[in-house]
């Protein structure tokens, strides 16, 4: 009789219970994980399935409480009241139902900690040059403000106008869910400080997930590697020796410089590390 009452106030479809029984299991291995000792996994599992863990959590408390009431119902002296409980606690059960919905269509969207963030200038020319280096600039600060590393990988730059195209490695906890709705194109209208005409222009902001242990082979006959004197502050020492490093992958023609170290040798190698990530991007 018990189960009739479940399966006929139940909402959940057989699909959808067993994937939440599975996020209950695991959330509460997790739980004990983060007990015993603290684990970057764990505490980035908790944090994405701690709402649709407590929904659910109601749903069933409240799906027990209605079978248990469901038997109040033979008692005549409790008849009344019992029907009143039951449908006030099927509409508390719709409530966890419909979070639930919400909740299992977000914890299945893509989710990561290393995106790839690419900024392209589109339609308007200089002002759309503009555009899509301010929208990388405002990127850039929530990256800050976050803690997020940024690590800029390519960079097609219009001297002090703007920037034609921008790809970075972005990582931090759940980047992704930060960034993921920006993608798509973005459009601005304005007056140019030297036109009296509004002006519209877009840029194309693209976001994907960065694929785990994956390695790229590149093979050092394939690459043109030079080094040249580094520009902009970092000492005499910096600026005097040859210790820019740049790239060019011959197939395929991208280029890659980097001047972050005083040694060329590192150069190289944040250089190599630079173009692993667009080869693994394309």
């Amino acid at each position: 009789h018990a189960q009739k009452v479940r399966d006929k106030f139940n909402k959940l479809s057989p699909q959808q219970s067993i994937y939440l029984e599975t996020i209950k299991k695991d959330y509460d291995e997790a739980t004990l994980m983060r007990q015993m000792k603290h684990s970057q996994a764990s505490e980035r599992f908790l944090g994405k399935f701690t709402t649709l863990y407590t929904a659910y959590k109601e749903y069933c408390e409240t799906l027990n409480s209605i079978v248990e009431c469901h038997e109040l119902l033979s008692e005549p002296e409790m008849e009344e009241i019992a029907r009143d409980d039951i449908l006030a606690m099927d509409y508390k059960l719709q409530s966890s139902y419909s979070e639930i919905q919400d909740e299992i269509i977000d914890s299945l969207l893509p989710s990561g900690d290393d995106i790839f963030l690419e900024v392209r200038m589109a339609a308007g020319g200089v002002e759309s040059s503009m555009f899509a280096s301010e929208l990388l600039g405002a990127y850039e600060a929530v990256a800050a403000s976050r803690g997020f590393q940024w690590i800029v990988l390519e960079e097609d730059s219009r001297g002090d106008v703007g920037i034609a195209r921008a790809i970075i490695s972005v990582s931090g906890t759940d980047v992704l869910g930060v960034y993921q709705f920006e993608a798509g194109v973005h459009r601005v209208q304005r007056v140019p400080f030297n036109d009296t005409r509004t002006h519209t222009s877009t840029a194309v902001v693209i976001v994907t997930n960065k694929p785990e242990n994956v390695n790229i082979d590149i093979n050092e006959e394939d690459l043109e590697i030079s080094y040249m004197r580094a520009s902009g502050p970092g000492g005499q020492f910096v600026q005097r020796t040859m210790s820019k490093c740049r790239i060019v992958h011959k197939p395929t023609g991208i280029s890659v410089t980097n001047q972050t170290s005083r040694l060329a040798q590192d150069n190289k190698k944040e250089c190599i590390r630079k173009l692993s990530a667009i080869l693994l991007k394309q």
